[in-house]
Parts: structure tokens; sequence; C-alpha cells
């Protein structure tokens, strides 16, 4: 070899060097090297990219390294909503029975919610991040049960046990932080404690206040079957006590104080109003 040549040589060098340092130091082991599997761009194949980021975990950094943070894109890389786009069809859940479309579900874009965890009613499990739908799977447990409407209460927010995801908020590894909201805290009364290897909670308002009274305080996550939940499971019929700790009317006709949200037969009138994380008498929880 000449030494015209060596410049060159050394340039090329060294370029390699910083490019397979790029992803080195950015990217998931799992997905550095999935750009070589032939079988990248074809579904259900082993080495398919939808499977390279679940087995990652959904850790999509090492996407956003060349296409672009939001994945829509970066410099000559291209967006991953330039394939996954096309026309409505009647698909569920996951695995799929052939080859589709993420917009035919997911309307918004790869990044929608329910792309990675729940299905197309709504974003809450089942499925769970990694495809789980039984209830004894912690990633799943009872999020339907405190997500859907029922008589008393109008169903909890995401945010209520986690905190406001952003756009694209696969941002951490499993499992999902637990982050308690008013309905928990009773607006910094309590201080509620989440015990994963349990799958119980602790010390949160919207279980009640009293472990003489409350049966929902024994409440396991991922029981394998929802609790069948009547009124004075939470808190007794009149409570003892009110959850500060006060001496509470010992008065059956709960709606002499809180007509507002129950009637004189003790059915739920407003569940907006009924374990929101307040307690106020004299014309019903605000």
């Amino acid at each position: 070899m000449t030494r015209q040549y060596l410049p060159l040589l050394l340039f090329l060098l060294l370029a390699g060097q910083w490019a397979c340092g790029r992803f080195r130091n950015n990217a998931n082991p799992t997905l550095r090297v999935a750009h070589t599997y032939p079988q990248w761009m074809q579904p259900f194949e082993k080495g398919f990219h939808g499977f390279a980021v679940m087995d990652a975990h959904w850790d999509m950094r090492v996407c956003a390294t060349c296409h672009g943070k939001d994945l829509d894109g970066d410099k000559d890389n291209s967006s991953c909503s330039q394939c996954h786009a096309g026309k409505k069809l009647d698909v569920d859940d996951m695995p799929h029975q052939r080859p589709v479309s993420c917009m035919n579900c997911h309307k918004e874009s790869p990044k929608a919610c329910n792309t990675c965890h729940g299905n197309k009613r709504n974003p809450a499990p089942p499925r769970s991040v990694l495809g789980k739908t039984s209830r004894t799977y912690i990633g799943v447990g009872a999020h339907q049960s405190h997500t859907q409407a029922n008589p008393f209460n109008r169903g909890f927010l995401c945010t209520q046990c986690h905190a406001e995801p952003a756009a694209g908020h696969y941002d951490t590894p499993l499992p999902a932080e637990v982050s308690f909201g008013p309905a928990a805290t009773g607006y910094g009364l309590f201080k509620p404690k989440w015990d994963r290897k349990k799958g119980t909670c602790a010390n949160v308002m919207c279980h009640g206040w009293d472990p003489a009274e409350s049966r929902l305080m024994q409440a396991k996550w991922n029981s394998p079957t929802p609790m069948h939940v009547k009124c004075g499971d939470c808190h007794g019929l009149p409570p003892k006590k009110t959850p500060d700790g006060k001496p509470h009317a010992q008065d059956r006709q709960c709606a002499s104080c809180h007509k507002a949200v129950v009637d004189d037969n003790l059915h739920i009138i407003d569940p907006a109003l009924h374990i929101n994380g307040r307690f106020d008498g004299n014309g019903g929880s605000k």
C-alpha cells in the first residue's frame, strides 16, 4: 500500500470508531445491532424490529439516536410514522393474526398511549407493556377496576397513581413509577405507600382510613378475581371518625350532611363527588 492512501485509511478508521462509539454509548445492546437483521422490517419474523423493542423493555432511546427525539425523523433518517400509517381495520388485542399498521388502531401515532399498553378502548392494562393480560400479573392487576366508572366513583385518571405522562414517556426502564394523587393522599392528609412485592397499597384514603372498618385495606392489587365492593366496605355506616381523626356524627342518614353525594337509600347521586380525596359535610363533598 502506498503512502498516498494512508490518510484516507486513517480517516475511515476514525470515522468507523466514532460511529460505533455513538451507538455503544447510547444504545441498548438488543437494539444496537438490530438493523443488521435481514428480517428487521418483516412483521412476525424473529428479527422484526417490534420484537426487538419489546425485548429491550420499550427502551427506545437508541431509536431516537437516529430517528430523532420524537421518532419523527432526524437528518436523513426516516420517521417511524412513514410506515406506521394505514386505514382502519377491526383489530383488537395483540398479537395480531396478520401484519397490520399500528395506525389502524393507534390513530395518533406509534407513540400513542395504547400503543404500548391498554387496548383500543383505553390505555389502562390489559394488555401490559410486556403484552400480559392476566390480572395476576403485576403490570395488569386492577387497572381497569380503578379507571372504569362504577356506582361509587367516576373512575380514576392515570395521574392518581402515576406522574403525568409526557409525549414519548418511555424514558426509564420498567417498572412504572407510582406517584399518588389527591384521591389517595387526601390532598396531603395521608402518606400512601405502594409495596410492589406484596401488591398492596397502604395508607390510601381511597380505600378507607380506619383498619377496623375498611375491608379494602386488605385488597391485593393483582388478585385473580376483582373484589365486589359495596357501601360500607371502605368506612363504617356511619364511620366512627373522620379521615383527620375527629369524631364522626353517629347518624346513619348520610344524606343529612352529604346530600349532594348520596340519597336516603345510600345510593351515590354524583360519583364525581365520592372518593375524590375530600371530605366535607353540610351539603356534600366538594
